[in-house]
């Protein structure tokens, strides 16, 4: 519902009136509205449809009614917490989305919000080595099969094993069937020997 339909129930149940221009069927649709609401004292405008009376919000005080359930007793509420506040006491249709427009302008919110914040973890150096193969890094890549769950190779390899010296840069690639420690190990300690150290 738009303000200009919260207007106009408000003059239906004020004043028992439609705006000027309103057909039949609009009138009657009006009135179906109607039945949900009700005029409270000093004029304010209640949503009754679920169990709880909660209170018509105007466009002229949406930002007070954020600010008011989202700072609670001098502390920021989180989007979830200020959401139910807000939908357990107000009524208007873009509540989900003004709440997170809200949040998202409040200046403490995004200073102390975690999410923002970018944990930058402290570096520390890696000694460089001596001697070629010294240090390396290795990685697995696959495994790679067909549709069936076959290896495409036709050897019946899964896997690619890579290693590369860090003094070097030396690059070594080699298939292997599996990727299980004794595998690997064995792999890495035959072309360590076989390319000396």
């Amino acid at each position: 519902m738009e303000q200009d339909e919260f207007d106009d129930i408000f003059l239906y149940l004020k004043e028992n009136k439609y705006v000027d221009g309103k057909n039949d069927s609009e009138k009657r649709i009006l009135r179906r509205k109607a039945k949900n609401f009700l005029l409270g004292s000093h004029d304010n405008l209640y949503y009754t449809k679920d169990s709880r009376k909660k209170q018509v919000v105007t466009k002229e005080r949406l930002k007070s009614v954020l600010r008011l359930c989202h700072v609670d007793c001098g502390s920021h509420l989180g989007r979830d917490k200020t959401y139910h506040k807000v939908k357990e006491r107000y009524f208007w249709n873009t509540i989900t989305k003004d709440v997170g427009d809200y949040l998202k302008c409040c200046e403490e919110c995004q200073r102390n919000n975690k999410k923002t914040k970018t944990s930058v973890s402290e570096m520390t150096p890696v000694p460089v080595p001596e001697r070629v193969w010294e240090k390396i890094g290795i990685d697995l890549i696959g495994p790679f099969l067909n549709s069936k769950k076959k290896p495409l190779s036709a050897n019946g390899y899964r896997y690619v094993l890579t290693c590369v010296d860090y003094t070097s840069k030396w690059p070594e690639a080699f298939p292997i069937y599996s990727k299980s420690t004794a595998e690997v190990g064995s792999k890495l300690y035959s072309t360590i020997a076989g390319l000396g150290s």
